[in-house]
């Protein structure tokens, strides 16, 4: 079995390395996406800047070759010094340092008089537009013969910038070439290669050059005197990215090596961290034994290999009182002090775990013997039945087993559920005991759950009610006193028994709610009654609370009834079990003049002790004695032992269930102090109550 669950813990390691693996891949991939974002956004911006530098760098050389024409008259003198005629009508112009290919001196007519070139000048040019620029260009001159003229135009394969201004009227120039005045200066300059590379080498861009066609984040378009896009500047885009990534690669390598390192240590502290938590999640620091979550984790382990395992649900009986009483200090020892018990008695032969609260539960793996579980579970019982000394307190406590056998086609949850439901029917019998699971009692918990549910409506809706049986004084046979009984009558299911519903009401939490109840329809009934005690029984889950007393004195003060009406009925069992809140409460409602008797005794629970330390006024003699005392002198003995025993501490008696006059006759003889039973009345509504002298009483009397 540990070897299993050393597999089951590495499988789980397994299972958190993977997931924090994949964790880092996510967080890398994260990092390396964000920052392939950042590198592109900032490429992309790079570009941007690019674009506008080169389109800048464009304009500025159309600028130069527009303030070359615009500052002829600076020029001019030079002009007429350097120029020498040619054949060809082409002379060759030393200054202009490359600002410009060609330049024409136009006459008025446009037509081209006299042309210069530059020295590194290349002899491409398109004489188309050496006609077209002079005629698109002089229009605008003519609009305004102060400014100069520019466009750019597409021949040849490249594109050309045409610069035209007007030959000024004082130029001297016009002396020696009188055709001129009023013609103008064309100058030419072509973007070709040599510029472009000129202007990619001062921007740090790569092969920069003409083309028709466009690339997206790489170029600028060229408009021509249209505005018309004839072609685009492109370069080569370069690879930041990957190039930021290869110059950083060494000192990521490093850093990614010194992450790891980090990782992997804090992997293994967080293992050994989760291995811990694991074990304290599955284990109860005031048992020192497993708890709920180990025990479904060994049921669902079992399931698998054991052919037939048993599971038995314990819960302590009066616990709570104890931890009410004497602190939690003391329970938890308590708790401390069943754990060890366990481990003594059974603790080799199964699993035992804490569930938490006064809950424990014990699987048994491999059963080839039920009888031997049942056996050890016996075992238990018995040993917790016995009183148990814990820090100086000698305390009573005791058990109700519920126990489950099951194969592996049971689910864990289903062996768990039926545990339970067993341990609930062993509560439900008078705890201290030890119930199988069979498939009645899954019938027998939905009949609970359906009453459950009934019972608060039927609190609501008043369908509860109370009957009332006379107590008879068994000297005079006149009604000494009447017990108020609750009775339930449904609309679906008829009468229900008050002994089917008071103890699903204590197992749900409704019995405060219904006793309550009960408390009220007495009061309002009580004008109603005659000058005659009142006997109420309470439960033994009313009287584990503690604000029973104060409630009922509550209850009291406002109806503005004395205490001296009301005798509050407490069986054997409620005794045994809820001593301490019992004593309380009598001490409390003693004060205010509420008489306590002692239901059912002889029943086989109560020893004389309690009768000497709890101040009952009467005990009520079990009904089992009075049916059988006039055929058994087993039982006349007890009952007169019981009435002596009882009148010696000052108590009276009460004989129940008298239904024979045989049995009244011996009850009386015997020293019995009242009677009750059918033979004087049943229980019945207020309205049928007969307030006078009980007629087979008297008459049994009077023939006495």
């Amino acid at each position: 079995m540990k070897r299993t669950e050393a597999q089951i813990a590495s499988g789980e390691t397994r299972r958190i390395l993977i997931i924090f693996a994949a964790l880092v891949l996510v967080i890398v991939a994260m990092i390396l996406l964000t920052s392939w974002q950042a590198v592109e956004q900032a490429s992309a911006a790079a570009e941007a800047r690019n674009r506008l530098a080169v389109a800048s760098a464009i304009d500025r050389e159309v600028a130069d070759i527009a303030d070359f024409v615009a500052e002829s008259d600076d020029w001019d003198d030079e002009f007429i010094e350097d120029a020498a005629a040619a054949p060809t009508g082409i002379e060759t112009l030393v200054e202009g340092d490359g600002k410009f290919d060609e330049v024409w001196l136009i006459q008025p007519d446009l037509k081209i008089a006299q042309a210069f070139r530059s020295e590194d000048a290349v002899d491409t040019q398109d004489h188309r537009h050496n006609l077209i620029a002079p005629q698109i260009l002089v229009t605008q001159i003519r609009a305004d013969p102060s400014q100069v003229a520019a466009g750019m135009f597409l021949g040849s394969g490249r594109p050309s910038v045409y610069v035209m201004g007007a030959i000024p009227q004082d130029s001297d120039f016009l002396l020696d070439h009188p055709a001129l005045a009023g013609g103008y200066i064309l100058a030419h300059k072509a973007i070709d290669g040599d510029v472009l590379a000129e202007i990619g080498e001062a921007m740090q861009l790569a092969d920069l050059q003409f083309s028709l066609v466009a690339e997206q984040d790489t170029s600028v378009p060229l408009r021509d005197y249209r505005s018309l896009v004839i072609g685009h500047v492109v370069w080569e885009a370069e690879h930041p990215t990957l190039t930021i990534i290869a110059s950083r690669f060494p000192a990521s390598l490093l850093l990614a090596g010194f992450v790891a390192i980090v990782g992997l240590f804090l992997i293994k502290q967080a293992m050994t961290s989760f291995r811990t938590l694991n074990r304290q999640a599955r284990f109860d620091p005031l048992s020192r034994l497993p708890n709920r979550a180990a025990l479904m984790l060994r049921l669902r382990m079992i399931r698998k290999t054991a052919p037939l395992s048993a599971l038995a649900m314990l819960d302590l009986d009066g616990f709570k009182t104890i931890n009410d009483h004497h602190g939690h200090m003391v329970g938890d020892a308590v708790i401390r002090t069943i754990s060890a018990m366990l481990r003594d008695l059974v603790g080799d032969r199964c699993f035992i775990a804490r569930l938490g609260g006064d809950e424990f539960a014990l699987l048994f793996t491999d059963v080839a013997q039920p009888g031997l579980v049942t056996a050890d579970c016996e075992l238990l019982l018995n040993a917790l039945k016995r009183p148990v000394d814990v820090q100086g307190h000698t305390l009573k406590l005791g058990v109700s087993i519920g126990l489950a056998f099951f194969d592996s086609s049971i689910r864990a949850t289903e062996a768990m559920r039926r545990a339970d439901i067993a341990m609930y029917a062993a509560k439900a019998q008078g705890k201290m005991q030890l119930v199988e699971f069979h498939t009645g009692l899954d019938e027998q918990r939905l009949f609970a759950l359906e009453i459950k549910d009934q019972l608060i409506e039927a609190i609501a809706n008043g369908e509860i009610t109370i009957k009332y049986q006379s107590i008879i004084d068994a000297r005079n046979g006149r009604v000494a006193a009447l017990e108020a009984l609750v009775r339930w009558q449904s609309p679906t299911r008829g009468n229900i028994r008050a002994d089917e519903f008071i103890p699903i009401a204590e197992e749900f939490g409704l019995i405060g709610a219904l006793g309550d109840h009960i408390i009220d329809l007495v009061l309002a009934d009580m004008p109603r009654l005659p000058a005659v005690r009142i006997a109420m029984n309470v439960s033994a889950a009313q009287i584990t609370s503690f604000d029973f007393a104060s409630k009922f004195a509550t209850a009291l003060e406002r109806s503005g009834l004395p205490g001296s009406r009301f005798e509050i009925e407490v069986t054997e069992t409620s005794l045994l079990r809820n001593a301490e809140p019992l004593h309380l409460a009598m001490h409390t409602l003693g004060k205010l003049g509420v008489r306590h008797i002692l239901d059912d005794f002889g029943s086989g629970y109560a020893s004389i002790g309690f009768l000497r330390r709890f101040p009952f006024a009467a005990v009520k003699v079990d009904r089992s004695i009075i049916a059988d005392c006039h055929r058994s002198a087993r039982s006349r003995s007890i009952l007169m032992a019981i009435v002596t025993l009882a009148h010696t501490h000052d108590m009276e008696v009460i004989a129940e269930g008298v239904e024979t006059v045989e049995q009244a006759d011996i009850a009386r003889t015997l020293g019995c102090d009242y009677l009750q039973g059918w033979l004087y009345s049943r229980a019945v509504p207020i309205e049928d109550l007969e307030l006078g002298d009980a007629v087979v009483g008297t008459a049994h009397i009077r023939a006495a």
